[in-house]
């Protein structure tokens, strides 16, 4: 494990204490799920993570969104922007939490119960 910045360890923490408060809001199969209402090829812009919309994201994607950006789904499935810059959502989520691929594959496919862990373990102490 390489050290992560002081940004990087509060992101993870943060995500962590969200998915914490809201867990019916973590689904760890998917980058990102929204209700019925939309379908892939539609924009999805999520804002408001408390109200019951049915929206569910995986640790990635909710981290994306605690750093202030936005998931969306096109064509080329779910995708993530912050700022300008525009990628998928494992792709961001890697960059904004520091991680190496192999460390993001195993922090963004754990089991739910393995969470917490995975977070300090790749992350080191909550800053």
């Amino acid at each position: 494990m390489t050290e992560k910045s002081i940004e990087a360890r509060k992101l993870a923490w943060d995500t962590l204490d969200l998915i914490q408060a809201h867990p019916a809001k973590l689904d760890m199969n998917t980058w990102l799920s929204q209700a019925e209402e939309d379908e892939i090829g539609q924009t999805v812009v999520l804002e408001d993570l408390t109200v019951g919309c049915g929206t569910t994201a995986c640790f990635a994607g909710w981290a994306v969104l605690v750093a202030g950006g936005q998931l969306f789904a096109d064509s080329w499935g779910p995708m993530a922007q912050i700022g300008g810059d525009v990628d998928t959502v494992p792709r961001v989520a890697r960059n904004l939490l520091e991680l190496s691929k192999e460390e993001s594959l195993l922090l963004f496919h754990c089991r739910v119960d393995e969470l917490a862990s995975q977070v300090e373990r790749f992350m080191g102490p909550r800053p």
